[in-house]
């Protein structure tokens, strides 16, 4: 009874004999069953937003493109450098730019979260209503 904290508990005649009726609530177990649906719309926000970026990253790419061939002309090694000895200027690739701190969006963590957050309501569903059925017996008999 660790995770309830609401609820009411009755005991009722019938022909059998006396029956303890309850209907426990718990609040911490209403959050893990809200918090999947939190994670999975973080996860259709992030697939949004991956879908939305992408787009713009195509017409930027394309100037980016233009712009590369640009600079090609510009890595020319000056006479002073070729005389010091002084290694000629590398190009930038397209790892070094991901290396720089493009991230790519994934909605991988929020399905993991909203697994971990489900498992965790089905075993506490289960697991509570276990130890407090036992735990009424334990008391009543």
């Amino acid at each position: 009874m660790a995770v309830f904290d609401g609820g009411v508990l009755s005991i009722e005649s019938k022909k059998e004999g006396s029956v303890l009726q309850y209907d426990l609530r718990s609040k911490t177990l209403l959050f893990c069953f809200l918090a999947p649906f939190f994670f999975l719309a973080m996860a259709e926000l992030t697939i949004v937003v991956k879908h939305l970026q992408k787009s713009s990253t195509e017409v930027s790419q394309s100037l980016a493109e233009k712009e590369k061939k640009e600079e090609a002309r510009y890595l020319i090694q000056s006479p002073i450098d070729k005389a010091l000895g002084v290694p000629a200027p590398e190009k930038k690739t397209d790892k070094d730019d991901e290396k720089q701190g493009k991230k790519k969006l994934s909605p991988v963590a929020a399905y993991v979260f909203a697994g971990i957050f489900s498992v965790l309501y089905v075993i506490g569903r289960i697991s509570e209503a276990l130890s407090v059925k036992s735990l009424f017996r334990k008391y009543l008999s």
